[in-house]
Parts: structure tokens; C-alpha cells; sequence
């Protein structure tokens, strides 16, 4: 994903793998899982931080921000479209917390 730019499918997707890896962190402590959640963190999650308090939420202007990749527009097919995955980059919510009930980590 380009610099300063969110893709809302690809965090909410970041959240299952959080989820799975602290879970096998905590089953094996395994340290190399450590450290991919480290990289997973540092490289790309916490890219994002602030980057929520700007979602684009207004109906009437939300798929014009230039910082945010909305489901969306990433569509093909007319259904989703019209249903669009609005807010599902929150999904992402579940995971952070997770990784941070684990590694006690904010930065």
C-alpha cells in the first residue's frame, strides 16, 4: 500500500491474522511469532495510527478522500456496490486489541 494512503479491505483482513498469531503466541510462545507480530506492528499497523480519526464518513463526499481505498470502489460486482463494506477497515479493532493485550505495545 503507498505511503499515507489506507486500503479499509486490507486492515480489516489484518485483523484474523492478528487474532491468529497472538492466539498461537500465547498457546507455543514462540518467538519467531513474536517477531512477526513485531513487523506486522511496526511496519503496518501503526503506519495507520491517526488515520482512523479521519475516515471519510459523510455520505455525500466519503469516496473522495485521497487517503482512503473504500470497498467500494474496489468492486465489480453491482450488489456489493450498492451495499459497500462500509466501515469494515474497523474490523482491524479486534485484532490491535488483542496484539496489545499481549505486547503492551502503542508505538
Amino acid at each position: 500500500m503507498p505511503e499515507g494512503k489506507y486500503d479499509e479491505q486490507h486492515l480489516s483482513g489484518h485483523s484474523w491474522i492478528l487474532r491468529g498469531l497472538c492466539e498461537y503466541y500465547l498457546w507455543k510462545r514462540s518467538e519467531n511469532v513474536k517477531n512477526i507480530l513485531d513487523v506486522i506492528l511496526k511496519n503496518y499497523i501503526l503506519k495507520a495510527k491517526g488515520a482512523f480519526a479521519k475516515y471519510p464518513i459523510d455520505p455525500n463526499t466519503r469516496f473522495q478522500d485521497p487517503d482512503w481505498i473504500l470497498s467500494k470502489l474496489q468492486t465489480k460486482t453491482r450488489h456489493h456496490a450498492e451495499t459497500s463494506d462500509a466501515g469494515c477497515a474497523f474490523i482491524l479493532i479486534d485484532g490491535v486489541t488483542q496484539a496489545y493485550e499481549v505486547f503492551k505495545r502503542r508505538n
